[in-house]
């Protein structure tokens, strides 16, 4: 038989067990409020009034970069133009699949460009944004290492 002396140790201890149980509760609550509202300030969009020059500015930008593609589509210019269309994107100024679209039209046309090695940064993170580009891309990046 359990004497009365035993019986409070073993409360206590199942007692002081539910007590930190609840604490690492709360810390786990906490951390999580923590780090959702890290996420979301980490993945707002810019200061009011920046969003709006941003977004010109990559129109812009876009706009020059196509232009100078078409009229030379040198290594440097497509890098360009991949870079203002990723940035377009990021901007709000193009949809995402429109970008894909245009990326892809832009890639199309790839093979009759010389390349340098200029190209392979921006063909990177056109695959990183775009997954389902990642297969073309990463053959044209291992072409353009070579």
């Amino acid at each position: 038989m359990m004497g009365q002396g035993e019986g409070l140790l073993r409360a206590r201890g199942q007692i002081a067990f539910i007590l930190a149980l609840a604490a690492s509760l709360v810390v786990i609550v906490y951390l999580e409020t923590v780090s959702s509202a890290l996420h979301a300030t980490r993945n707002a969009a810019p200061p009011s009034g920046h969003g709006e020059l941003f977004a010109s500015a990559a129109q812009d930008l876009l706009a020059q970069a196509e232009q100078q593609s078409a009229a030379d589509p040198a290594d440097a210019g497509m890098a360009r133009t991949i870079l203002a269309i990723l940035a377009a994107e990021a901007s709000g100024v193009l949809d995402s699949g429109e970008a894909a679209q245009r990326l892809r039209q832009l890639l199309s046309g790839l093979d009759a460009v010389e390349r340098d090695g200029n190209l392979q940064p921006s063909l990177l993170l056109a695959a990183i944004r775009f997954p389902e580009l990642a297969v073309e891309l990463r053959d044209l990046v291992i072409r353009t290492a070579d």
